[in-house]
């Protein structure tokens, strides 16, 4: 398969996803790449070019246009990340990434519509492959632990439990290295939407106010995660709050965008996700060519 067929399955797979989520209502905006603020998401490496920053995601951007509008949005754009600079490996330093938001929808709500999303990716290129849907307390249940463990009082006995795990190690760690260790491998071949993270890995998703369990989701599809999203914060002091608790963690503080915390939690109920494109792409080369592409290759950076 040579460069132009990858390309002309790309465009159809980018047309694909924004003729399915117009025809849902939501529309489509188109936002810059560069800001003169970001959120702090310490979680997030940014690259910083003189009094601008690169955007890590249009969410900034989206949040307020929704806030104003009071109207669902999505955008198709590049996003940065620095995180090849730090070693971490996660993302590529450039890549595509589609995010969108419906105004009216829970989490169910928006895991459904994304779930609809997926399945007519995977019907237009003829994949069969079954979905499976599961909740973190689900998955950890399996390997005989109880995610009301993970608070830090109990932090030292989890330590315990395994062999791999640090003194020093933090509940964020602790989670990720079980998950990596114990769960993941059971990913392979399969798609897997997983829901309600622990309180501690929450983003700037809500909590669920009975069982304090974040309103946050994603989609792996053959061990690689291609979606993240959540139900938003709809208060605007519990935003504050949150980002100014994640601004402490940030090597260089962030001014807080005010606006942005007035306008993004203004809407009442709404959810959003962002999609990885050439993630998408590569495992559909996958599946349907036999082509086990570097994802590296689906840019023209040379990292």
């Amino acid at each position: 398969m040579n460069w132009k067929e990858i390309f002309k399955i790309r465009e159809e797979l980018e047309n694909l996803v924004i003729k399915f989520l117009e025809s849902n209502d939501i529309k489509r905006a188109y936002v810059g790449i560069i800001s003169k603020n970001i959120l702090p998401e310490y979680y997030t490496p940014y690259y910083k070019l003189d009094k601008y920053y690169l955007l890590t995601s249009p969410e900034l951007y989206l949040k307020k246009l929704i806030g104003i509008e009071k109207e669902s949005f999505f955008s198709i754009g590049k996003v940065f990340r620095r995180e090849n600079d730090l070693n971490t490996g996660i993302h590529l330093p450039e890549f595509e990434m589609v995010e969108y938001y419906k105004i009216g929808y829970n989490l169910d709500q928006f895991i459904h519509l994304t779930y609809e999303l997926l399945k007519n990716v995977l019907e237009h290129f003829y994949i069969k492959k079954g979905i499976l849907f599961y909740t973190w307390r689900e998955l950890f249940n399996q390997i005989g632990i109880d995610l009301d463990l993970f608070a830090e009082k109990n932090r030292i006995d989890l330590v315990k439990k395994r062999d791999y795990l640090e003194e020093n190690d933090n509940l964020s760690e602790i989670f990720y290295k079980i998950f990596y260790n114990e769960i993941y491998p059971t990913f392979k071949n399969k798609i897997v939407f997983v829901k309600n993270y622990p309180y501690f890995e929450r983003a700037l998703s809500k909590l669920n106010k009975n069982t304090n369990e974040a309103l946050r989701f994603e989609v792996f599809w053959n061990q690689i995660e291609i979606i993240n999203g959540y139900e938003e914060i709809d208060d605007c002091n519990e935003l504050k709050t949150l980002l100014l608790e994640y601004n402490l963690k940030v090597s260089e503080p962030i001014e807080i965008d005010d606006e942005f915390i007035k306008l993004s939690t203004s809407v009442g109920l709404y959810s959003g996700a962002s999609l990885g494109m050439d993630r998408l792409l590569k495992l559909i080369l996958k599946e349907t060519k036999d082509i086990d592409l570097d994802i590296k290759k689906l840019t023209f950076i040379d990292i």
